[in-house]
């Protein structure tokens, strides 16, 4: 089951290709000071090496090094098993504030699992929501990443096992769009396991430019395995860098529209091709 989820988060590289690319060229649109959520930086580029953009925190070399052992001796699926749709059980937990803040309308949610489901469609993977929880309750709407807020809101609220998505949008107060846990982290410890959005960041929300759903898609190839492309920077070798032999290393995020024979990591084919 774990190589699976890799396999089909690997796959997520090449069906967001497209709107990674858009990503990088809106900073174009946006020059100068650049305010989201209330935040002001100086520009669209600080915000994003903020880390502010997506707040899940890299897994060290030893701990990516482990995961590469375990899925190097789990055994290969057969063509057939390869071919079959991969459905995840999903269940979405609403936080609001006591004024109401967060709060999402049915039809709000199915517009994000669309985008969610969109953005994962060429792996053959299927999100199925399967139930939805809205709580008032002010500490975990400014849940902080790693906080004992966080904590408590996960293991008060998550169903399920590792296969199920846990997904809650609250609206943090360190002003970060999303993170996820990864796969590995799950490991005897469902109680911090899922993904947390801004609620702002659902299509149409008020997160712009970042609000058309996709933090959420970009989150779960996080929590399905997959590694940032900048991932270990230059550093390509068999058990560094994002784990992907088709994407080339890079030594850090590229903004605005950089010409595609970009190399920021010579002879490590680095390309951006």
């Amino acid at each position: 089951m774990l190589l699976a989820i890799f396999v089909f988060g690997v796959l997520l590289v090449w069906a967001s290709a497209d709107k990674n690319l858009r990503y990088e060229k809106e900073i174009q649109n946006y020059p100068g000071l650049f305010t989201i959520n209330n935040h002001v930086y100086s520009s669209k580029e600080e915000f994003i090496m903020s880390g502010k953009r997506c707040g899940t925190k890299d897994l060290s070399e030893d701990r990516m090094f482990e995961i590469e052992q375990k899925l190097a001796s789990t055994p290969e699926e057969s063509d057939n098993e390869k071919r079959k749709k991969l459905n995840i059980i999903t269940f979405f937990h609403v936080i609001k504030d006591s004024n109401g803040n967060g709060a999402l309308t049915e039809a709000e949610i199915e517009s994000q699992m669309d985008a969610l489901n969109a953005g994962f469609k060429q792996t053959r993977t299927f999100f199925e929501l399967q139930g939805t929880t809205e709580t008032e309750n002010d500490d975990w709407f400014a849940a902080e990443y790693g906080s004992a807020e966080e904590s408590d809101m996960k293991s008060s609220l998550h169903v399920g096992d590792s296969r199920c998505l846990n997904i809650y949008s609250i609206q943090n107060s360190q002003g970060i769009l999303g993170w996820a846990t990864f796969p590995s982290e799950a490991e005897g410890d469902l109680d911090g396991d899922g993904v947390v959005i801004d609620y702002r960041t659902i299509p149409g929300g008020a997160a712009a430019p970042y609000n058309e759903g996709d933090t959420l898609t970009h989150e779960v190839g996080h929590w399905m395995g997959l590694y940032h492309t900048f991932q270990g920077g230059c550093k390509k070798n068999r058990n560094q860098g994002d784990g992907v032999k088709d994407t080339p290393a890079v030594a850090s995020p590229n903004f605005g529209c950089p010409d595609e024979s970009t190399n920021s990591c010579p002879g490590k084919k680095g390309q951006l091709k």
